[in-house]
């Protein structure tokens, strides 16, 4: 397995990635979610050309099975979206993933890391309660319509 820093070149090694995650979130996703669109390579490119953005990719067998993207806020790391394909949750990547942002907030003298998580995405609850993750917040919606 190889973890490697991601770059603003990386977007189409990762788009299956993308849509994998995408469609994910649109199968369970609350309806004004649903406007998103598929990540494009332009908005990756200068999203990751930020000198605030970072993450890292995973790679087995010659083929990308997840990665971690993430930005600097003022004291702390916010992880703003993580991706491990299907056939390889729940098999320690989510965790060797974070395991690379704590160092990286060490390094960088960050306090602690952030995230949101999805109501509906379990998988991820269960990973962030793993590394003893906090609920700091939770967001309701009634939907009118």
């Amino acid at each position: 397995m190889e973890i490697t820093k991601i770059t603003a070149n990386d977007y189409n090694c990762l788009k299956s990635l993308f849509k994998e995650e995408y469609d994910y979130h649109l199968t369970f996703c609350p309806e004004s979610l649903k406007e998103k669109k598929l990540l494009e390579e332009y908005s990756f490119n200068l999203l990751m050309k930020n000198t605030n953005r970072f993450g890292y990719k995973v790679k087995k067998n010659g083929k990308f099975i997840g990665f971690i993207l993430c930005y600097l806020q003022n004291e702390s790391i916010y992880i703003e979206d993580m991706c491990i394909t299907k056939h390889y949750a729940r098999k320690g990547i989510g965790t060797l993933l974070i395991n690379m942002i704590k160092i990286e907030a060490r390094l960088k003298k960050k306090t602690k890391i952030e995230t949101t998580i999805w109501g509906f995405n379990n998988k991820s609850q269960k990973l962030f309660e793993n590394q003893k993750a906090q609920i700091k917040k939770i967001d309701y919606e009634i939907n009118l319509n």
